[in-house]
This record gives C-alpha cells, sequence and structure tokens, in this order.
C-alpha cells in the first residue's frame, strides 16, 4: 500500500510541469502583421471590420481591402472598383451588405454581386451625402445611420428607401453636432460619441 502510495505521488508530480505548460500557453498569442508587403493598398488603417462571413476589411487611406486569411483583395477607384479610395468608416448591416464612408461620400458593397455601388440617394431636405463620413452604424429596426463632418446626421430607412438629415435648428442655441444627437436620442438611438461637423476628430 505504501509503495502504490508513493507510486500514485511521482506520476502526480511528473505530471505537474505539462499541466503548468499547458496553463501557460493557454494565455498566450500569436500575432503577426499584415501591411503592403502582405498585399494591404496602403499601411494607414482608418477602419477595420469582420463581416458575418468571416472577412476581413480594412478601409485604408488608398484603397478597401478583402482579407480571406490569406491574401487580399483590393477595392480602388483605379480599378473601377471603388468610387474613391480614402477610407474612412465600415459598417455591415442586416442583409450582409457593406457600408463604406470615404472623403467625399458614401459607397455600399452588395456580396451576392460582389459589386460596390455609389450612395446618391437625395435627402427629404434636397441634400445628398457628399461629404467626409465620420461614422456609420445601424439600428435594431434595420436602419443606417451616417454621421458627416458637414452635413449632419443622416438616417436610411431600407423598408420604404427614405433618407432623412438632421441638421441644427438654424437658431444658434446648440451646435449641430449635439442637435443632431438629441434628434437619434429622441428616436430611441444613442450613439457612441458625437462628431463635431467643423472638426475631423470626434470628441467625448
Amino acid at each position: 500500500m505504501q509503495r502504490l502510495r508513493i507510486l500514485v505521488i511521482l506520476i502526480l508530480l511528473s505530471l505537474m510541469p505539462l499541466y503548468s505548460l499547458a496553463v501557460l500557453n493557454e494565455g498566450q498569442y500569436a500575432f503577426r502583421s499584415l501591411d503592403i508587403n502582405n498585399g494591404l493598398s496602403q499601411n494607414t488603417v482608418h477602419a477595420i471590420l469582420q463581416d458575418k462571413q468571416g472577412f476581413m476589411w480594412f478601409g485604408t487611406k488608398d484603397g478597401l481591402d478583402r482579407y480571406d486569411g490569406i491574401s487580399f483583395r483590393t477595392f480602388m477607384k483605379e480599378s473601377g472598383t471603388l468610387g474613391n479610395n480614402f477610407i474612412t468608416s465600415l459598417y455591415e448591416d442586416n442583409l450582409g451588405q457593406i457600408w463604406i464612408g470615404t472623403d467625399v461620400g458614401l459607397y455600399v458593397y452588395c456580396p451576392q454581386m460582389e459589386k460596390v455601388r455609389h450612395f446618391t440617394l437625395i435627402s427629404n431636405s434636397n441634400i445628398d451625402i457628399d461629404c467626409t463620413v465620420n461614422l456609420i452604424t445601424g439600428d435594431q429596426k434595420g436602419g443606417i445611420w451616417v454621421v458627416t463632418q458637414t452635413r449632419g446626421i443622416f438616417y436610411y430607412n431600407p423598408q420604404d428607401s427614405q433618407l432623412v438629415n438632421y441638421q441644427s435648428d438654424g437658431s444658434g442655441s446648440s451646435h449641430p453636432s449635439t442637435y443632431a444627437a438629441n434628434r437619434l436620442h429622441d428616436r430611441g438611438y444613442n450613439p457612441p460619441y458625437h462628431t463635431r461637423l467643423d472638426r475631423k476628430k470626434p470628441i467625448p
């Protein structure tokens, strides 16, 4: 009996280094960089998104890249696959479409057609999105919110294909971004941050 106990203790002691190594490896992660040498169109990345199919999207200063874990597919103005190369924001909607914000407007990628179209819808106030897009997000009803740098906030309802523009009321009592954020709050949506419409950087 004594020998059996000693044998069990020796076995447990021999397994302890393996257990410690497994615990140590569990907390370790392997990282590798992706840049122009791997196929990225530009090293300055402004937006990153992983879509429902698992593809990684990188919005750069000079093109939009889709990465499948092995290689890149690049969408650029020069190749006719994108309207503008300076990507500022990315968002995937309920249908799997990728909304692409640029410094001169908004584009939408359709995964079924694998094509990008220019979003040219005119809003209720006869204003289109032809400026820098700072943020794109969505709500639970499938609506698309687009925060721009100079033209306020736009809300697109895919159910009736209507585009509504929210800006300052012109009274001078509030900043345009504050007014627009309040309108979002009234509709039950709280944006992650307010965006000053006369500046390029978001503020708390």
